[in-house]
C-alpha cells in the first residue's frame, strides 16, 4: 500500500503518545504509519498516525474505546499514580 492512500486518523504532540497509540491499534490488527513534522529526535513534536482507509472506522472505534481514568493518564505521563486508584 503506498503512503498516499493511507488516511489520517488522528495528530499528537509527542512521540510516547503516537507510540501508545500505534502500540494499541496494531495490538488490534490496525497497522500504522506514524509521519512527523520534524527529522529531529525529541519527545515534542507532532506526529501524525495514519492507517489504511478500510481499517479508518475500526481504528477510530479502539481509540474511542479506551477511556482513561485520571490516575491511568496520570501514570502514562509521569511513571507515577495518581490518587483515583481504588484497591
Amino acid at each position: 500500500m503506498s503512503e498516499s492512500t493511507w488516511q489520517l486518523l488522528v495528530t499528537v504532540y509527542d512521540t510516547i503518545s503516537a507510540q501508545l497509540l500505534t502500540d494499541r491499534l496494531n495490538g488490534e490488527g490496525v497497522p500504522t504509519q506514524v509521519r512527523s513534522d520534524s527529522e529531529l529526535l525529541g519527545m515534542a513534536r507532532a506526529c501524525q498516525i495514519f492507517v489504511p482507509p478500510e481499517l479508518h472506522h475500526r481504528a477510530r472505534h479502539v481509540l474511542d474505546s479506551e477511556r482513561f481514568s485520571d490516575s491511568e493518564l496520570a501514570w502514562l505521563a509521569t511513571g507515577r499514580l495518581g490518587t483515583d486508584r481504588t484497591g
